[in-house]
């Protein structure tokens, strides 16, 4: 990983954008089916995005773009 100033400016806005639509979610989603579902959807999908910012190789960087997009699709 590479943080330098502005993969922690990113980061931090990604954290920051992602708490606000994981606060959202989990009172939408309240009482139905998919709830965990999603929830942990998002909680992989911020983990993976802050990866794909703070990566310093191509295969870090594919593999978090190739799981960010699966997670993506799978919401």
């Amino acid at each position: 990983f590479h943080f330098d100033g502005l993969a922690a400016i990113m980061a931090a806005l990604v954290v920051f954008i992602g708490t606000v639509v994981f606060c959202f979610a989990a009172r939408y989603f309240k009482g139905d089916s998919r709830y965990r579902k999603v929830l942990a959807s998002l909680v992989f999908l911020i983990i993976s995005v802050v990866t794909l910012v703070a990566a310093d190789n191509i295969f870090l960087l594919l593999s978090a773009w190739l799981v960010s997009n699966t997670l993506l699709v799978s919401l």
